[in-house]
């Protein structure tokens, strides 16, 4: 199953918008004297594993959403237990990367661990941008 153009373009706005914080994060990471590459990659591997999880959320939506006779109740339950489920596997999967990362390859856990929020960020942040476009609109004059 291909991923829905919806789950495709809210991915690629989480990941600009992730990107971009992590890009703040990078020059606080300068100006405190502490960049250097392996805080770049650290923070790469951080927004591969935030993007990552959300693509894979939005991807368990789609194909929740997908379901046929999706009204029922056994089917809405069924559906609870699909997200929970989801939910459990990219945590235990994103926190067993995430050690793996700083335990193995020695990245920095700091600049591994702050970009994880940043989707979260982005999201509200987008959220807040549209609405203002939306009052601003509404209050101009012809």
């Amino acid at each position: 199953m291909k991923p829905q153009q919806a789950v495709r373009r809210e991915t690629r706005k989480v990941a600009l918008g992730t990107l971009v914080l992590t890009a703040v994060m990078l020059a606080v990471f300068a100006l405190a004297g502490h960049f250097d590459l392996r805080a770049l990659l650290s923070a790469l591997y951080g927004d591969l594993l935030a993007v990552g999880n959300f693509y894979l959320l939005g991807r368990t939506v789609q194909r929740i959403a997908e379901t046929p006779d999706a009204q029922s109740v056994e089917q809405v339950n069924l559906a609870k237990l699909r997200m929970r489920r989801s939910y459990t596997l990219r945590m235990v999967g994103g926190a067993a990367l995430l050690v793996l990362g700083i335990a193995a390859l020695k990245l920095n856990w700091i600049a591994c661990m702050v970009p994880l929020v940043f989707p979260q960020i982005a999201i509200l942040a987008a959220n807040w941008l549209g609405s203002r476009r939306v009052k601003g609109g509404s209050d101009m004059k012809e």
